[in-house]
């Protein structure tokens, strides 16, 4: 079973699996207890409906550019109702055109008037950026431990911070970062960044994860066309040099 709910703000997810069939205990020649899943139910054996697997309960929120533009338009008495733009479509007739300075400046690519200033007098300007928090717990079987009295594996609990973040530095670059850290083990969890540039026509990315047992990098130059889409360069790390690579 599992639910989730907002309140105040933080989305609240919890989870949790039950099952109703025992466990059995056979004690092999070498001494060694080994347990098992038998056709019986936790009803008759145990007197219990069913027994606990796992369970989980995680907590999480996210601001970015849009909360706080909300939030001076709201101070300000200026909020307005969005109108989506049909976007214009590229120039398809010559695909090896020349980025416009526009495009590829953040101060320069607005998407408000020119003539439009900001409080302080200057030309407004956005970089859309967004960040995402997690905090999860879970209550997972412990497999080296299992109570004979009960019938059942005793539980340990984990838990791991985790957060994600976007932000468009133009509108042709994209930067992305996920990561984490595990506060059983006190260490950081797989963490992933992504570059990513829209060439036109083409379109460049580098992944990366820096750390852990499988850090790795990905660099790919494509055409963006499906269509031609075998028509690429990639170059990636391979595991046996993961350890040498950085």
């Amino acid at each position: 079973m599992s639910g989730r709910t907002k309140v105040a703000g933080t989305n609240i997810s919890f989870g949790a699996n039950f099952d109703p069939y025992a466990l059995d205990t056979t004690t092999l020649a070498s001494g060694v207890t080994s347990v098992t899943r038998v056709n019986k139910f936790e009803l008759s054996e145990n007197n219990r409906l069913a027994r606990l697997q796992s369970a989980n309960l995680s907590f999480g929120f996210g601001f970015g550019s849009d909360t706080f533009k909300k939030r001076r338009e709201a101070r300000n008495g200026t909020a307005t109702e969005s109108v989506e733009e049909e976007p214009e479509l590229p120039d398809d007739d010559n695909p090896f055109s020349e980025l416009s300075e526009e495009e590829d400046n953040p101060i320069l690519s607005t998407n408000v008037s020119p003539l439009e200033e900001g409080d302080d007098g200057y030309a407004k300007f956005e970089i859309p950026w967004n960040v995402s928090f997690n905090y999860n717990m879970r209550l997972v079987p412990d497999q080296s431990d299992f109570n004979a009295d009960k019938m059942a594996y005793k539980h340990k609990l984990t838990a791991d911070i985790s957060m994600t973040g976007r932000i468009s530095l133009t509108k042709k670059w994209d930067m992305s970062l996920s990561t984490g850290y595990n506060l059983e083990r006190s260490e950081i969890s797989h963490t992933n960044l992504r570059i990513n540039r829209n060439l036109h026509c083409w379109n460049m990315s580098f992944n990366m994860s820096p750390f852990g047992q499988y850090k790795s990098f990905f660099f790919s130059i494509a055409i963006s066309s499906s269509m031609l889409r075998d028509l690429k360069y990639e170059k990636r790390s391979h595991p046996r040099d993961n350890p040498n690579w950085m």
